[in-house]
């Protein structure tokens, strides 16, 4: 079976909800489950079964990364940013579907090709998402941002 999540409710989600709508209504299938949210526990678990991940979720990538599942997902956003073409990871023109099938198709069919993209995006996760990694680049974008704190700063 396949598993479909909604977007998150952010700028740009309209068009994709829509789209999820009208694929639903015209595309009755008992094998594609829908989903608005999901625990996170479940979330993982569900994540760590599959044997690819589509979509642009960049915590699913990176999760799924981790987890040993290869990602196709779209060209777009900030998933160029987190996968390599055709390293640890594919990706597609977005909305072209002939890409997507193609990958999938190379990802399920090629195992030597699958174990080479889930070796290569570990090895990136684990070097670049690291809590102390994270939390530097978090400090970073904080300091760059905002101003040096002084006395009373934040005061009402």
């Amino acid at each position: 079976p396949a598993f479909w999540f909604w977007p998150n409710v952010d700028a740009g989600s309209d068009g994709t909800s829509k789209g999820i709508r009208v694929f639903r209504e015209h595309t009755p299938s008992a094998r594609i489950h829908f989903f608005r949210n999901m625990q996170p526990e479940d979330f993982l678990r569900l994540i760590y079964n599959c044997r690819c991940l589509a979509g642009n979720s960049s915590v699913g990538i990176r999760e799924g990364s981790f987890l040993g599942v290869p990602v196709v997902a779209a060209n777009a956003g900030g998933v160029p940013e987190i996968v390599a073409d055709g390293v640890d990871g594919f990706l597609c023109r977005p909305g072209c579907v002939a890409d997507y099938v193609r990958h999938l198709e190379s990802v399920l069919d090629r195992p030597a090709l699958r174990e080479s993209v889930i070796q290569a995006a570990r090895s990136k996760v684990e070097a670049r998402f690291t809590l102390e990694r994270v939390a530097e680049d978090f400090k970073r974008v904080v300091a760059d941002v905002l101003p040096p704190a002084g006395p009373g700063a934040g005061a009402a």
